[in-house]
């Protein structure tokens, strides 16, 4: 799983590609204590894994009482790492799942898991506070937001795909039910408003 582009730096999946990046997390693979070919006998340190693919359905437990899905990776950190979430069950138990290492003005994350939504979701809303990010309007959860501008003024552009109506807090002229809107409009379930905002 990458999220590089939307985050500056944030990516999970297999660690060979952040080595071969730059080491971006400066997470280094070590041989996991225990690990075994498959034939009973323990692994040489050259076959020893680093990735552990995860059965459909199966998890891994972090700290905080998330989880981990998919995949599980073997990492150790260096000192300058902040290691945000670790593995508490598994072969990896006690090691770094997920890290934190600032570069520059910015920082780079690494997944070593994907972890759970309740847990992705708190880490991607400090990714996004970190990276200066705003929402364009508050909504709830299940409505889509998105403020386009041009030399001459702003629309604003709101999906409500749920079940329920919800509120905006705007003001303009909506182009879908042609009428003055403000200061807060109502979005009905399911629908959609075009803003023009002023």
């Amino acid at each position: 799983m990458s999220l590089g582009r939307a985050t500056q730096g944030f990516s999970g999946g297999p660690s060979r590609s952040v080595q071969r990046a730059g080491t971006a997390s400066r997470c280094r693979r070590s041989p996991c204590a225990g690990a075994s070919t498959g034939s009973g006998s323990p692994a040489s340190p050259r076959t020893r894994p680093e990735l552990f693919p995860l059965r459909a359905g199966e998890e891994v437990a972090l700290d905080d009482a998330g989880s981990g899905r998919i995949w599980s990776e073997h990492a150790r950190v260096e000192d300058d790492v902040e290691v945000l979430h670790s593995y508490t069950s598994g072969p990896l138990a006690s090691h770094p799942a997920v890290t934190r290492r600032p570069v520059g003005s910015g920082a780079a994350w690494y997944l070593g898991t994907l972890p759970d939504d309740a847990t992705l979701g708190a880490l991607l809303d400090r990714v996004l506070v970190e990276a200066g990010v705003a929402p364009a309007a508050e909504v709830p959860p299940g409505v889509e937001v998105t403020r386009r501008r041009s030399a001459t003024g702003s629309w604003l552009f709101v999906l409500n795909h749920t079940d329920a109506d919800c509120e905006v807090a705007v003001s303009g002229h909506d182009l879908v039910s042609r009428t003055d809107i403000g200061p807060v409009a109502t979005v009905p379930a399911r629908s959609a408003a075009v803003v023009r905002e002023g």
